[in-house]
């Protein structure tokens, strides 16, 4: 079985919302549940361990039972910003 082909993906939003709360919505487990799920689907499992070099992985199911896998690692953090890569 072939592996699946890593691409980098970099996004860049504005976010009409306290700092604080975009930082959290990285770093918190029930915030990654609320704000890193599309709408359609359910997160089957969280989770997230904020430290450089710690991982997160979000697993999701579709209503139309497809699964999706996200996730990456935290390469530093410092209050209020945050570097996450796959």
């Amino acid at each position: 079985m072939n592996a699946p082909e890593r691409f980098e993906l970099l996004q860049t939003r504005f976010i009409r919302a306290p700092r604080e709360k975009v930082f959290d919505a990285f770093v918190n487990e029930q915030a990654l549940r609320t704000w890193h799920c599309p709408r359609g689907m359910n997160v089957a499992q969280c989770r997230c361990d904020a430290r450089a070099g710690g991982q997160w992985q979000l697993n999701m199911l579709a209503r139309d039972g497809t699964r999706l896998a996200v996730g990456g690692a935290y390469r530093g953090r410092t209050p209020l910003e945050i570097d996450v890569r796959p």
